[in-house]
């Protein structure tokens, strides 16, 4: 299971602990359990801070927060250190109906979540995290100080030391790619997994600052923008406007000191979910990106502009008429694209060359 999953579950079970306690109590005591929902509320609040607001997060909280409701009283009279000898009739069955609820959220979790990326043992795979604070117009800076706020954060893919070869097929080659507005970096890692698996050193990032906008309003804050990016319709030019921004912005970043050799061959990926975006990133950043590539050109890719949703969003995947796949299917056939395409490049950058 993944984080995101792990921290849905244990919010569940703290909401299903507050509910139970209806069933245990026997002796006249205090009700130190009351403080639990409260607890499970806060988590939720951070869950989505943590992984941004989605369906599951929403139900998820919901539930938290109509459990911490009904416990509100009881908290206050824990706070006043009353004694408690018995539950009303009320309270137990909305206990009870809390209980049913949860458990059926918990099932309704297990069952749609994401399937898990092993980078380390099956890939092979060294994952490395990079924070930037700023904006478009001023460029994104290392963070160094701790009230610094993340504006921008890139990942790094690449096949660990011990495991690279030259035979590799990605051996010295870069891609970078950048989600659109309704995706996220998490949703794309089986996809960077084989790639980086084949030898491929894959950047990846999200950006958050405050000139990335889509609707202008409320809707861009950062917290529930992709939420909103998912729920409302977004106009052809201004997704692929965003998308030239931060691809410019990765490139200067990637320039100022990622690592990157000069004479690296990179080369820019992107989902737009436009069959026709005409999208040639190569042209922003012409003395770094060799080449560009749309997955959404690829005739049998099921999920345009979403991503491999078989294994990372498999509420999407049943709204797509798509089942959960742990097979990897999807990423694998997306990466063998990707790598045709740079290899395709390649030797038309050799022989404009020669």
């Amino acid at each position: 299971m993944t984080n995101q999953t792990l921290s849905e579950l244990l919010i569940l079970f703290l909401c299903a602990l507050s509910s139970a306690r209806v069933f245990f109590i026997e002796d006249t005591r205090r009700d130190p359990i009351s403080v639990v929902p409260l607890i499970a509320f806060i988590l939720s609040l951070l869950s989505i801070a943590a992984f941004g607001l989605s369906f599951a997060e929403l139900l998820v909280s919901a539930m938290a927060l109509n459990v911490f409701i009904w416990n509100f009283r009881a908290l206050l009279r824990l706070k006043a250190q009353l004694v408690i000898d018995h539950y009303n009739v009320l309270f137990i069955i909305v206990s009870i109906l809390n209980l049913i609820l949860t458990l059926l959220l918990g099932i309704y979790i297990v069952l749609n979540c994401p399937v898990k990326v092993d980078f380390n043992k099956k890939f092979s795979v060294k994952e490395s995290t990079y924070s930037y604070y700023g904006n478009f117009s001023s460029g994104f800076k290392r963070i160094e100080k701790i009230f610094q706020l993340n504006s921008a954060t890139v990942k790094k893919y690449e096949k660990k030391a011990a495991a690279i070869s030259e035979s590799d097929r990605g051996w010295g080659k870069c891609i970078i790619f950048v989600p659109n507005e309704k995706t996220s970096i998490r949703t794309y890692e089986p996809l960077f997994a084989k790639l980086a698996y084949d030898g491929y050193t894959v950047y990846a990032a999200e950006f958050n600052s405050p000139d990335y906008t889509f609707f202008g309003d409320y809707r861009d804050f950062r917290l529930w923008r992709r939420f909103f990016c998912r729920k409302d319709k977004i106009s052809k030019q201004t997704s692929l406007k965003n998308t030239s921004l931060t691809y410019n912005a990765l490139s200067s970043i990637l320039k100022e000191g990622m690592g990157l050799k000069k004479d690296s061959f990179v080369f820019a990926v992107a989902d737009t979910g436009y069959k026709d975006s005409n999208l040639t990133l190569n042209s922003i950043s012409p003395d770094l990106i060799f080449g560009s590539f749309d997955l959404t050109s690829i005739s049998d890719y099921k999920s345009p502009g979403w991503g491999p949703v078989e294994q990372s969003d498999i509420i999407r995947a049943k709204k797509l008429g798509l089942k959960r796949d742990s097979s990897l299917y999807t990423a694998s056939h997306l990466a063998a694209a990707v790598e045709q395409q740079v290899e395709l490049t390649e030797k038309a950058t050799k022989a404009a060359l020669e």
